[in-house]
């Protein structure tokens, strides 16, 4: 039986993103394409020009030209107007019916659920199509560039429970993803995001001097990722603690506004930097930071685990499964303060303990189970049973 190839829609992959669902996408793609299974990825690429690239014999990325009117930088501006928005889909389907992307022997499966809801109900009634969604029940943003518009985020969360319904599967990143839409979906599949292990240098902690490291990146200016209640608190660790610094990797330092001048002795803002680079300084870090009031997996979390480093997060997301408490990292609520400095205390007090030792062992175990070959491996699985049950 021929395998049918798969059409990837996936959000932009931005030089200086780390973590995020386009990165995923290349990477998975990637290595589906090692095991001989054909898949093209279109993305929209914006301000930039037209390109169709095959890398391998088996893997097609086609970046389309979007013009951006909001941003010098085109990654900037992580949620756009809803006109933008629908301009771009429609840019976007255009390309799809003009390049003959979809057919019966292709599977759709789009990377990123508050991206593509328009485009992918728009092709739900084509014949054979598979549609595989990760989930993001994400408003991030909506407050604050559209603050009026509620209808939208009516709109944002009925596509979605829409597309679910219509959905032949849908992989959703977590458990903790999978209960809203539990009454919604038909066929479901748990299948995490990953990351290629072999790009990472994974850091031993006993090797490292006597300053404590915290590191905590992304696109902190979006409400969802939890910087504003983040920050004061950090303000008063690096205010007691004299060999703390904090490494900040991010597109803007607004938010350092919650820091004395004392505190910000101590802070290194790097900016919004290449992956490769907030890699070095993520691996010569003691400990990241991921308090996003919601995360669809934490991508992040787990790109600092690779690097051998604990994480403290919020347990929401991929985060409630891939931090393991007292282990390799723990959880973290900042609407307890207080019991947040407790727990950052406790990391800085024990850097040089043996304990350190048992925390690299079970950082590495949890890595192994979110290596892409192993991802890569669910997916082919999944997608046979998938071909096997449409005959």
């Amino acid at each position: 039986m021929k395998r049918k190839s798969l059409l990837i829609l996936a959000p932009p992959v931005p030089p200086h993103h780390i973590g995020g669902d386009g990165k995923f996408a290349l990477d998975i793609a990637t290595e589906l394409s090692r095991r001989g299974q054909k898949v093209t990825i279109l993305t929209p690429f914006y301000n930039g020009s037209f390109i169709d690239e095959r890398p391998n014999d088996f893997l097609r990325i086609i970046r389309v030209p979007i013009s951006d009117p909001l941003s010098k930088d085109p990654w900037d501006v992580p949620i756009w107007d809803p006109e933008f928005t629908i301009g771009r889909d429609k840019v976007l389907l255009e390309h799809i019916r003009n390049l003959n992307l979809i057919n019966k022997d292709v599977w759709v499966h789009e990377i990123g659920g508050s991206i593509y809801n328009r485009l992918l109900l728009t092709l739900k009634n084509q014949e054979e199509l598979f549609y595989s969604c990760h989930i993001q029940i994400v408003l991030e943003n909506y407050d604050k560039l559209i603050p009026n518009n509620r209808d939208l985020k009516k709109l944002t969360l009925e596509s979605q429970r829409l597309l679910i319904k219509n959905a032949s599967m849908v992989f959703f990143l977590s458990k903790f993803d999978f209960i809203p839409f539990q009454y919604d979906v038909k066929d479901y599949r748990i299948v995490p995001n990953g990351v290629e292990l072999s790009k990472f240098v994974f850091k031993k902690q006993v090797e490292r001097d006597a300053w404590y490291r915290i590191f905590i990146g992304g696109r902190l200016h979006d409400k969802m990722k939890g910087a504003t209640e983040m920050f004061p608190i950090l303000n008063m660790i690096l205010e007691k603690e004299k060999m703390v610094e904090l490494h900040v990797c991010a597109p803007d330092k607004t938010y350092f506004e919650h820091f004395s001048a004392e505190a910000m002795k101590h802070v290194h803002y790097h900016g919004w930097i290449s992956v490769q680079k907030t890699q070095e300084i993520i691996g010569r870090c003691d400990l990241s930071l991921v308090p996003s009031l919601y995360e669809p997996f934490g991508l992040l979390a787990l790109e600092s685990l690779a690097n051998g480093i604990p994480v403290l997060g919020t347990k929401t997301g991929g985060l409630s499964e891939m931090i393991i408490p007292n282990t390799n990292g723990d959880f973290i609520d900042t609407q307890y303060p207080n019991k947040v400095k407790t727990i950052l205390e406790y990391y800085i007090s024990r850097k040089n303990n043996l304990q350190q030792r048992d925390i690299q062992d079970s950082i590495r175990r949890t890595v192994e189970k979110y290596d892409i070959k192993n991802i890569a491996n669910l997916y082919i699985n999944n997608l046979g049973e998938f071909q096997a049950s449409e005959c």
